[in-house]
């Protein structure tokens, strides 16, 4: 014998409700179908009644989720989307499990060398050659070097300072010989291809991995010597403290936070000149000591770095000491 609730259900109820199976190509799961749905779906867009088994069923188009549902009114709900998607969008979006599909990212090209030669006289100029009147000049392409003013374009067009550290590197590894020097094709040519560059967007995307890679003490060590062969004269051993000041500028003011200070501190020094050692030395310690607060609390003074490194830390004591410098203010101005 039957429920009596089933039974009054079945006589006033607005149909009959049955749980279908779960569907895996629809990716959907305990969905309610009523045996009207497919006439209320069809009158939703005008509003009009619906005939159940055996009561009269409102249909309201709703904006709610894709849910058919009833309440004591006998009120269906439907969702009527006002703006009608294209079919193969429909069929892309089921096929992606409901979500758009996503865009392709673009590819990169690959490199080339006539890009990179391209690139690289976009920035170059070719050399005056000096030709009896009358005749044609014999210069080519290859004989194109990138001068001051090219490396001024270059260094703007790809976000480097020339007073930055990134600079040194770059003129490191083009081989760049001497403060005046310019640069050639071919060694161009070699840097760029190693790093498989041909534009400015490609080696703008590798700037950071430089600055990472120079963190090494090895490598660090060697710009060292780099930058200071640059700066000396081949009769002398040490840099005038002028210019050992312009240097370490550029090795540290964008990665010691104590650069100002030890700045500071140099230039009120008796300290006249500055040889190799005392430069890599004094390098090693900003490498060694990222912040003032660490340089404070964790210098070695045991340790073979220059007495002028000593003598900083000892002046930085007693400038922390009297208030003239706060670490926290000095590691913050990095940030």
């Amino acid at each position: 014998m039957r429920p009596l609730s089933l039974t009054v259900t079945l006589v006033l109820g607005v149909g009959s409700v049955r749980r279908e199976k779960k569907q895996k190509e629809r990716g959907r799961s305990d969905r309610f179908i009523f045996d009207f749905r497919s006439a209320a779906v069809a009158m939703a867009r005008t509003n009009k009644k619906v005939t159940g088994a055996k009561s009269a069923t409102t249909v309201v188009p709703t904006k709610r989720s894709r849910d058919i549902y009833t309440n004591p009114d006998n009120v269906v709900y439907i969702d009527v989307d006002e703006d009608t998607e294209n079919p193969q969008t429909k069929r892309a979006k089921k096929s992606a499990g409901g979500r758009r599909p996503e865009k392709a990212k673009p590819v990169e090209e690959a490199f080339t060398a006539a890009r990179c030669l391209s690139w690289f006289q976009s920035y170059a100029t070719a050399p005056a050659a000096k030709t009896p009147r009358g005749e044609k000049s014999k210069a080519s392409s290859n004989d194109s070097i990138l001068d001051a003013e090219g490396m001024e374009k270059f260094y703007a067009s790809v976000g480097i300072d020339p007073s930055d550290i990134l600079a040194l590197i770059l003129s490191q590894r083009l081989g760049v010989s001497s403060m005046e020097a310019t640069i050639s094709q071919a060694q161009w040519m070699a840097l760029m291809t190693s790093l498989s560059c041909d534009s400015d967007t490609k080696l703008r995307k590798q700037l950071p991995s430089f600055l990472k890679e120079y963190q090494s003490r090895a490598k660090l060590l060697r710009l060292c010597e780099y930058v200071f062969g640059l700066a000396k004269k081949p009769e002398e051993k040490a840099i005038a403290k002028e210019v050992a000041v312009e240097l370490f500028s550029m090795m540290m003011k964008t990665t010691w936070p104590a650069y100002p200070t030890f700045c500071k501190f140099l230039q009120q020094s008796e300290v006249r000149g500055v040889t190799l050692d005392t430069f890599c030395g004094l390098c090693d310690v900003a490498n060694k000591y990222p912040t003032v607060d660490i340089l404070l609390k964790s210098y070695d003074s045991t340790s073979a770095f220059p007495s002028l490194a000593d003598d900083f830390v000892a002046w930085l004591v007693t400038e922390v000491t009297s208030g003239e410098v706060t670490t926290g203010d000095v590691d913050e101005s990095m940030e």
